[in-house]
């Protein structure tokens, strides 16, 4: 029989173990459980940690019993598929999506092998594909993240043919923000990803003990904050111009004024962005300051002013 992860907080939810989850949830998160071959400095899962991504923990059930739970527990929207790059992983894929997709929404987020796996996985039932960047510098993506058919022109191209297979705003890349690279390389990724029609997905590097980057430290929540204001301008239509930023790439000022920023910006602007539905609860932050926060909050003001300090500050 085969076997699958879920998180810890959908383990929790399905009745699979006792855990009191305090924060809302309507997706149902799952991994493939076949190590994954790629090695990407930052992950976990090449390192011979499969059981942790980021701060959660993933344990492992028959597929079976996840099904059988899902039945007697209709309490997702959304079902999200998280697949390692191996071969097998691929393959099973295929078969978890049509069995998921008759239960509920199913997103699939994975990098292919080839075009034909786009193909395939909308025709085996998931709506939305997850392929993630990653990492927003060129330069960096070769050293932390390049094995094989993974690059940095394949990512794109592969996005691209994505976005033709399953529609403009149905495809989402996640984005790490704290490897190393300046606001100026983030925020012309993000440009190019909306402009593409892929729905950028903010993460903030979280050091994982066992990998190459486990030294390195997460990025100031000020800093994140910036870059949510700045994707949620992106994805107004705003677009920066060279001149908001110094010479380091780091932002100097928004290119609206902080008077409009006040009226534009809301409590989404902090939140997940991806597909429906996606909380990801406390996923790699400290639930007591999360960089994504999982459900909206009245006044956001705190939230754009340490945005606004990190855009003022020489740092």
């Amino acid at each position: 029989m085969e076997r699958i992860r879920v998180s810890i907080g959908t383990a929790a939810k399905l009745g699979l173990v006792s855990l009191k989850m305090d924060a809302p949830m309507y997706t149902a998160y799952m991994m493939t459980s076949e190590p994954c071959v790629a090695s990407c400095a930052y992950c976990a899962q090449g390192y011979g940690i499969a059981s942790r991504l980021s701060r959660i923990v993933w344990p492992e059930y028959p597929f079976e019993d996840v099904l059988r739970a899902l039945r007697e527990r209709p309490i997702f929207k959304r079902i999200c598929l998280q697949v390692t790059y191996n071969p097998r992983a691929h393959r099973n894929m295929i078969l978890y999506t049509r069995v998921l997709s008759k239960i509920g929404k199913v997103s699939v987020s994975f990098y292919p092998m080839n075009h034909y796996e786009i193909q395939a996985i909308k025709d085996a039932g998931a709506d939305y594909i997850g392929i993630s960047l990653d990492v927003a510098s060129k330069e960096l993506f070769r050293k932390y993240r390049e094995y094989e058919s993974i690059t940095w022109s394949n990512t794109l191209d592969m996005l691209m043919y994505a976005v033709e297979v399953f529609g403009r705003g149905r495809v989402t890349s996640h984005v790490i923000v704290g490897l190393g690279e300046n606001d100026k390389e983030l925020i012309r990724v993000l440009e190019t990803l909306v402009d593409m029609g892929v729905i950028p997905s903010l993460m903030a590097f979280t050091p994982i003990k066992g990998t190459p980057l486990e030294n390195l430290e997460p990025p100031p929540i000020e800093r994140y904050r910036a870059i949510q204001v700045a994707l949620e301008l992106i994805m107004s239509g705003v677009r920066f111009r060279d001149e908001n930023f110094d010479n380091n790439g780091k932002l100097r000022q928004y290119p609206l004024d902080e008077g409009v920023l006040f009226r534009v910006i809301k409590s989404t602007t902090f939140m997940v962005r991806g597909c429906p539905w996606c909380t990801r609860p406390y996923y790699n932050e400290n639930p007591s300051r999360p960089y994504n926060l999982p459900k909206p909050i009245g006044d956001t003001r705190s939230l754009l002013l340490e945005a606004i300090k990190y855009v003022k500050s020489d740092s």
